[in-house]
């Protein structure tokens, strides 16, 4: 999971420096501008989610795990 945040984090910077060179070279009123604005957000929100879902499903595999070994005692 934290190796899934350090890359989303990674991606987001990234995303955000393209939005700020996008403005800073169309006009910030542009419609490129926006466009990268909106694709960093997007980029962001993905991110973060896939961050979420990492934590979750590194519970469900321990979880999975202990009741491997649980099952492997009581047979």
């Amino acid at each position: 999971a934290a190796r899934a945040k350090d890359a989303a984090r990674s991606l987001h910077d990234a995303s955000q420096r393209r939005a700020a060179e996008a403005s800073a070279s169309a006009g910030a009123g542009s419609p490129a501008a926006a466009a990268a604005l909106v694709l960093a957000d997007v980029l962001r929100r993905a991110d973060a989610r896939a961050g979420e879902l990492a934590v979750a499903l590194d519970a469900a595999r321990a979880a999975g795990l202990q009741c491997e070994r649980f099952d492997a005692v009581t047979r």
